[in-house]
């Protein structure tokens, strides 16, 4: 039988085997080192990297964040203006005074007396005086008396019925009963003839008001 030649292949064999053997460990261990280095790389790097931050997307971020001004609000902030009380003078109209009457009835009396003092007479002491003197019956008296024809001979002083506001042609006031007889006096006494009568004619109503009428007789 040859046994050499069994002997000497069965040891390449081997070695071969061998070889090969610690060839494909090695192969392994390198693949399965690789694999391993691999496995730890990749977890490192998933646990150690972090996504870059760029300042871009910093100032994206606080862009987004910082609330923007809207339209509105800055239309409407230089469109508001300052408090009426804090720019605009009041116009509030002044409280008018309390309405202040008078007698009209008073005011001819007073009237009477101070343009009897101007040297004028009285229409119907005249004729009492007459009748008095005999110069006239009592038929012509009764007829005459008391305007003694002066009835529709006279005009007419119109006075504001407030005394606040009672005043003279030109605008002047009248403060008072007397202010008021002596501006009717004042104007009879200008009269030429000696004889006149003051009668109050009532209340006339024009368009800036109420007026009492007074009807100077001359």
């Amino acid at each position: 039988m040859p046994t050499e030649n069994t002997t000497d292949e069965s040891v390449p064999e081997n070695e071969e085997s061998v070889e090969y053997e610690s060839s494909a460990e090695e192969t392994e261990s390198s693949v399965d080192g690789n694999e391993s280095k691999s496995s730890e790389t990749s977890e490192s790097t998933e646990v150690t990297e972090e996504p870059e931050v760029s300042e871009e997307t910093v100032a994206e971020e606080t862009t987004e964040a910082a609330p923007e001004p809207t339209t509105e609000a800055s239309a409407e902030a230089p469109a508001e203006e300052p408090t009426e009380e804090v720019t605009e003078p009041t116009t509030e109209e002044p409280e008018e005074e309390a309405f202040v009457a008078y007698d009209p009835n008073y005011v001819v009396a007073l009237a009477t007396e101070k343009t009897k003092a101007y040297g004028k007479v009285l229409v119907w002491e005249n004729l009492d005086r007459l009748l008095a003197e005999g110069k006239i019956t009592q038929e012509e008296y009764d007829e005459y008396y008391p305007y003694d024809g002066l009835e529709d001979s006279y005009y007419s002083v119109f006075v504001e019925t407030d005394l606040n506001k009672a005043s003279t042609i030109s605008g002047s006031p009248l403060v008072s009963e007397e202010g008021i007889a002596d501006y009717i006096a004042g104007m009879l006494a200008l009269e030429t003839g000696p004889y006149f009568a003051i009668s109050y004619a009532g209340i006339y109503e024009g368009t800036n008001g109420n007026f009492c009428e007074f009807r100077c007789h001359r």
